[in-house]
C-alpha cells in the first residue's frame, strides 16, 4: 500500500488521515508506515505521525529541503536517509529512536546544530562531513559512537554524549578542527585509533577513570593541546598517540601504564615535564617504543610516588 506525505505549511483539516494536512505532495511513497522515498521540492516538511520509520535514502540529495520535523512516532532513520541534503539547516527530532543508520545526515553541509533526545544505536558516519555543524547533543543508551560519526565536521565546537558510551570508535572526531571541548562519558573504556586526530583547537582533554587504553594516533596533531593527565586505569599508550602535539608541555603518566608505543610523544617539541606517579625503577622498567620521545622538547621527569 502506498500513501502520500503532507505539506507542513498548510492548515489542519479533518478530511484526510485524522486531521493532517490539506494538500498532498505528489511522488512520495510510503509503504507499511515506512516513508520509502520523497521526490518533492518543498523546503519545509513535517512528517505525519502515522510514519514509524524513514527508509534508506528516503530524502537522499533533496537539495531544496531546509528543515524537517520528525514526530514521536518515528523509531528509526535509515542509512543515507538525508545524505547530501545540502540545504538542510534544521532537524527537529521529537522521537525516541531505536536506530539512526550510517551516513544518515552525512554531507548535510548546511546543518548547523542537532539534538537527539534519545537513541539506542547509531551506524557509522552519521554526521560525517557536516561542515557547518557547530553543536551536537546526543542522549539515550548508546554504548558506542561509531566509526567517523563526526569526521571532518570542521565547525563543530562542542558535543554532548550519553553517559552510557563505553567506546569511541576510529576517526569519530578526526579533523574536527574547531572542537574546543568535549566531555567524555564517565564509563568510557576505549578511545580507538585516530578518534581525535587533528582536532587542532582542542586545548585540554579530561580522560575518565574507566579508560583502559589510548590507541594509535588517538590525539595526534592536536597542535594546541597543552596538557594531558592519563588516568590510573590506562594500561597502554599506543603508537603515535600524541604525535606532533606541538603545544604539549605537561604529560602526566601513572605507574599503572605498562607500555608506551613508538612515536607516542614524537615531535612534541615544547614538552617540558613528565610527571610519573611511580619510582625511577618503575619508569626504567616501563616498556617504551624506541622512538617514543623522538624530537621532543628537553623535558624533565619528575617522580611522584603515590
Amino acid at each position: 500500500m502506498t500513501k502520500e506525505i503532507y505539506r507542513k505549511d498548510l492548515p489542519f483539516t479533518d478530511n484526510q488521515n485524522n486531521g493532517h494536512y490539506e494538500q498532498l505532495i505528489s511522488s512520495s511513497e510510503i509503504c507499511d508506515d515506512v516513508l520509502v522515498k520523497y521526490n518533492g521540492t518543498d523546503t519545509h516538511i513535517a512528517i505525519p505521525d502515522f510514519i514509524k520509520a524513514i527508509g534508506d535514502r528516503a530524502f537522499c540529495q533533496c537539495d531544496t529541503l531546509e528543515s524537517i520535523d520528525i514526530p514521536s512516532s518515528v523509531v528509526s532513520i535509515g542509512n543515507y536517509a538525508f545524505f547530501e541534503c545540502s540545504s538542510l539547516k534544521s532537524v527537529n527530532i521529537q522521537s525516541s529512536l531505536n536506530y539512526i543508520g550510517e551516513w544518515a545526515f552525512g554531507r548535510c553541509s548546511s546543518l548547523e546544530s542537532v539534538k537527539i533526545p534519545f537513541v539506542t544505536a547509531m551506524g557509522n558516519s552519521v554526521f560525517r562531513e557536516c561542515t557547518a555543524l557547530t553543536q551536537a547533543e546526543i542522549y539515550g543508551t548508546l554504548n558506542k559512537i561509531d566509526y567517523a560519526t563526526f569526521y571532518e565536521c570542521r565547525s563543530l565546537t562542542s558535543v554532548v554524549l550519553p553517559d552510557t558510551v563505553t567506546t569511541i570508535c576510529e576517526w569519530t572526531f578526526s579533523k574536527c578542527s574547531s572542537l574546543m571541548t568535549v566531555s567524555l562519558p564517565e564509563q568510557l573504556q576505549r578511545l580507538e585509533a585516530y578518534s581525535f586526530y587533528e582536532c587542532e583547537s582542542l586545548t585540554v582533554i579530561i580522560l575518565p577513570p574507566s579508560l583502559t587504553a589510548l590507541h594509535d594516533w588517538t590525539f595526534a596533531k592536536c597542535k594546541n593541546l597543552v596538557s594531558v593527565i592519563i588516568p590510573h586505569s590506562v594500561r597502554s599508550i599506543g603508537y603515535a598517540a600524541f604525535y606532533e602535539c606541538a603545544s604539549l608541555i605537561l604529560f602526566n603518566i601513572p605507574f599503572t601504564v605498562e607500555s608506551i608505543g613508538d612515536w607516542a610523544c614524537g615531535r612534541c617539541g615544547f614538552l617540558s615535564k613528565i610527571l610519573y606517579s611511580g619510582s625511577e625503577s618503575q619508569w626504567e622498567s616501563l616498556k617504551k617504543g624506541v622512538n617514543w620521545d623522538t624530537d621532543c622538547g628537553r623535558y624533565k621527569i619528575e617522580f611522584v610516588e603515590m
